[in-house]
């Protein structure tokens, strides 16, 4: 079970259709988002390998890399992020880049592309020659080894929605999730299945086509699983000018910041399924994965 509670709430009425919503960007630690949990069971699965360094993979903006940097700075273990640059060598700084900064963690700097497992392997040598155990966070150089320590605090949500769900008399049909990499989306799936609960776990893909997201759930789960690609728009980051108006209108409506990369966009593409009749009549619980940083960075987005 999960040491933090949930917060779920109603969110709406579409149509025929009953909105819950689960705050993860109210989880009391880190600004929140549902990278504290995972990065909580990444150190949780550090400390008893014995390391006393992490080291992670992401731009320094990203909310996985800010909640290592809190979470380490906190804990005192050393942090190190290794951060590529965004398409075309530029590198935005923004208020997750200026957190990871002020907490105290290395930013190594690379390219994208095949080079980042020798970066990767450089920096756990460095930090092995120094005399430190480092422990990197998805596994080994290349990024394998470390899928079920990454899905299984979702596994954990998953089954504190179960006990919500008996306390509260509530039955959710669908469980809906923006999908980046796919851990969080891929915990929640197993989780439920573990439950026996036959609830559909609808993923909205906001970096990739379809196929490719499946692909990569395959890492973390044997499910089947239910992914769409209809909210992706032009791609990771875009948001159109009906997702933004959405987002503002929803901003008013509901008192809830949605960041339009994540959560924003999977929320946009839950409103436009109910309104063109993909589901009819089902109770829904939306994951709200976003943090608070990134909510804000996102309203400079919602403007234009």
């Amino acid at each position: 079970m999960c040491a933090m509670r949930l917060t779920i709430h109603r969110l709406d009425d579409w149509g025929t259709n009953e909105v819950f919503v689960l705050r993860e960007d109210l989880v009391p630690v880190a600004c929140g988002g549902n990278k504290a949990r995972i990065v909580l069971k990444l150190i949780e699965d550090a400390r008893s390998r014995g390391a006393d360094a992490i080291v992670g993979y992401g731009n320094s903006r990203s909310n996985m890399c800010r909640v290592l940097a809190m979470l380490c700075a906190r804990e005192g273990m050393p942090c190190t992020v290794v951060s590529p640059s965004d398409d075309g060598g530029a590198r935005v700084e923004t208020a997750n880049s200026r957190i990871v900064r002020l907490c105290g963690a290395e930013v190594v700097a690379c390219e994208k592309g095949s080079g980042v497992a020798t970066v990767i392997s450089g920096v756990m040598d460095r930090l092995s020659a120094a005399g430190r155990r480092p422990y990197y966070i998805f596994g080994d150089c290349r990024g394998v080894g470390n899928e079920r320590v990454l899905s299984s605090a979702y596994e954990e949500v998953a089954s504190a929605v179960c006990e919500w769900e008996l306390e509260h008399g509530v039955a959710f049909d669908r469980v809906v999730v923006a999908v980046g990499t796919g851990s969080t989306y891929a915990g929640l799936v197993n989780g439920f299945r573990a439950r026996s609960r036959d609830a559909a776990v609808t993923g909205f893909t906001i970096a990739r086509g379809k196929d490719a997201c499946v692909e990569a759930l395959s890492r973390f789960t044997d499910r089947t699983v239910d992914i769409r690609d209809d909210a992706l728009s032009g791609g990771y980051g875009d948001a159109p000018q009906e997702e933004r108006r959405f987002l503002v209108d929803a901003m008013a409506r509901y008192s809830v910041l949605f960041d339009p990369v994540y959560s924003g966009k999977a929320l946009w593409g839950l409103n436009r399924l109910a309104a063109g009749g993909g589901i009819r009549g089902e109770r829904v619980l939306f994951v709200h994965t976003g943090s608070l940083p990134l909510a804000i960075d996102g309203l400079e987005g919602l403007d234009g």
